[in-house]
């Protein structure tokens, strides 16, 4: 692009060690709008803390306001710039921004607020934004951060996965029993220690005492007569439906 305010400008790079950077040439009329985006152009092309020095920058032509970008021609504004300019979304552009703000990033991409992290990239800075400076001086005095710290790990230490413990519900039995020509005492009794087993009386048709079980499991509850168990009828207790039609044939079963 070659108009009157076009630039070619290459970034002071007295703060860090010379990496050989590309030169951009942006027309637009503002010559600071071309002059910050030939900085974040250039940043773009180098590593983690050139990143920075692209946040740093677009955070400065976030803050030169939409009417300036839109007489530059960016009719979306701050937005429409980043991602016609760059291919930022608008989540990832504001993300930048945010950690030049949050971690005061100057324009040669020095950590101001925090010094001693001076090197690391942009995205861990990101998961540390919402850290306090003293959360994070307590990881650097523990040494689980520096410079060199990865992202994942960064990651992982912010938000540590929290193990998943497996809760086993021991089955809740209940014992009846009644007789209702013999007797009409009622006992009911409970064990904590291993199950709950409440015993009463109960008749069968013959007027003999049956024992009978219930037994509530995962879920489901199982109805059993005798002591050999051979009528059983169980049904799932979150459909009322199956419990009706359980509960009423183990009713007919004993005779109710």
């Amino acid at each position: 692009m070659t108009t009157k305010n076009s630039t070619n400008i290459t970034p002071n790079t007295s703060n860090y060690e010379p990496t050989n950077l590309p030169t951009f040439s942006f027309d637009f009329e503002s010559v600071e709008l071309a002059r910050l985006t030939t900085t974040i152009a250039q940043a773009e092309a180098a590593g983690a803390r050139m990143k920075l020095i692209a946040c740093n920058a677009l955070a400065a032509v976030r803050d030169m306001g939409d009417d300036a970008l839109i007489a530059n021609g960016f009719k979306g504004g701050f937005t429409d710039y980043a991602r016609s300019m760059f291919g930022y979304s608008k989540s990832n552009a504001y993300d930048m921004v945010n950690v030049a703000e949050r971690f005061d990033i100057d324009e040669h991409g020095n950590i101001g607020a925090l010094p001693e992290l001076t090197g690391l990239g942009w995205t861990a800075l990101l998961a540390l934004k919402g850290q306090t400076d003293e959360q994070i001086q307590s990881y650097i005095a523990d040494g689980k951060l520096n410079a060199s710290t990865s992202v994942r790990a960064v990651k992982a230490l912010v938000a540590p996965k929290r193990e998943k413990t497996s809760k086993t519900k021991e089955p809740i039995t209940v014992e009846h029993t009644k007789n209702t020509k013999d007797t009409k005492d009622t006992k009911d009794t409970k064990d904590t220690k291993d199950t709950n087993v409440v015993k009463a009386a109960t008749r069968s048709k013959d007027f003999k005492i049956v024992p009978f079980k219930v037994i509530v499991r995962d879920g489901y509850i199982t109805f059993s007569e005798g002591d050999d168990n051979t009528n059983v009828v169980q049904f799932d207790a979150t459909n009322s439906l199956s419990a009706a039609v359980a509960v009423n044939k183990f009713k007919t079963m004993l005779g109710f």
